[in-house]
């Protein structure tokens, strides 16, 4: 049963309202600024304007973000301009809910576009452009609700920048398994994790925990969740945190399958990967909360105290000192000793 909001202000509903009014006129502007353009660029602003209104709380129509979509399909040269556009918008809004579409349509080339639109999507920020990841300080103090959707775009831009930065170590984005590529996606993902290193595994482990300590700490205005956009943008983390488990629970079962007494590496990087283990549990119970028992009952809470028995066994188990090979042929005299073969200056270069 949702809560009865307070009643608004007649002033503050009249400020919102010529707000709205403003936006309207934004877009429109810019829809008639973007008709001035070449035919194809003025189709790519075009969209991407109808993608990301000023529009208060209703997120972006689905046909408009198919029509955003399918700008890469075609070529690559459509594709950049797509993202060039999109991220040139995002940079030079103040306004958080043109932001937090923006984002929110990033999120959809990661989740569900093209391979043209994920390539230029990565290599982006190497470009020279805006980074569009750097939203840290991004603020919109028009009202207390729009300064409130100000930390759910600084959360998103976060979210969606950890997501760049796993993507870039592991060679593809961790995106939820669709109905016509789960089978294909889960084997060649099962085969490059068979034929990684430890090493490998264990910091990519790292950094998909750190991609769900960043979901925990999503703002915590949760009763936002009720507005469409918001409720839009929890419900697609919600899907890539699914995607985000199964990443992680996949990798520490071939660690367990390729260990089965104590884990290879170094006790540095063991130790990094017990204090993962430990973030990681550390993050249930706002998990729980966020999502209820959503995608949270696949096992691996279970699976987690096991590999911690055996990196804390690795990390506490005595260590046998190592044995030194003496060989005559590497015995080396200092010129005063030459002589003397049982010098106590005698140095062994092993």
């Amino acid at each position: 049963m949702k809560s009865s909001c307070p009643a608004v202000h007649p002033m503050e509903r009249k400020k919102t309202t010529l707000r709205s009014l403003s936006g309207i006129l934004k877009d429109r502007a810019s829809l008639a600024k973007a008709s001035l353009y070449s035919k194809t660029r003025s189709n790519v602003h075009s969209t991407i304007i109808r993608a990301t209104t000023h529009g208060a709380t209703a997120a972006p129509k689905e046909y408009c973000l198919d029509a955003l979509l399918s700008l890469g399909v075609r070529s690559h040269i459509t594709a950049a301009m797509c993202i060039g556009a999109l991220m040139d918008r995002l940079h030079k809004t103040r306004n958080a809910f043109v932001a937090l579409k923006c984002l929110f349509a990033v999120h959809n080339v990661i989740s569900r576009g093209c391979l043209a639109l994920k390539d230029e999507l990565s290599v982006f920020p190497s470009r020279g452009g805006h980074n569009f990841l750097k939203l840290s300080g991004f603020r919109d103090g028009f009202d207390d609700e729009t300064f409130e959707y100000s930390s759910w775009v600084r959360w998103y831009a976060e979210f969606l920048e950890q997501t760049m930065i796993a993507a870039r170590v592991m060679g593809y984005f961790l995106s939820p398994f669709s109905s016509s590529t789960t089978g294909t996606l889960r084997r060649k993902r099962e085969v490059r994790i068979r034929e990684s290193r430890s090493s490998e595994l264990y910091e990519e482990i790292d950094l998909l925990v750190d991609l769900v300590a960043v979901i925990c700490s999503c703002p915590e205005s949760v009763h936002l969740q009720s507005h469409d956009l918001v409720y839009e943008i929890v419900s697609l983390v919600l899907e890539d945190y699914r995607a985000i488990r199964h990443g992680i629970q996949s990798r520490l079962i071939e660690l367990e399958r390729r260990t089965p007494e104590s884990p290879a590496g170094t006790a540095e990087t063991v130790a990094r990967m017990l204090s993962a283990l430990n973030k990681l549990e550390g993050c249930r119970e706002k998990l729980f909360v966020l999502f209820v028992n959503k995608a949270n009952n696949d096992g691996l809470w279970e699976l987690i105290p096991r590999m911690k028995r055996k990196l804390i066994h690795h990390l506490t188990r005595p260590t046998e000192a190592p044995m030194i090979s003496w060989r005559a042929e590497n015995i080396y005299l200092p010129c005063y000793a030459r002589n003397i073969r049982d010098s106590t200056y005698a140095v062994a270069a092993v």
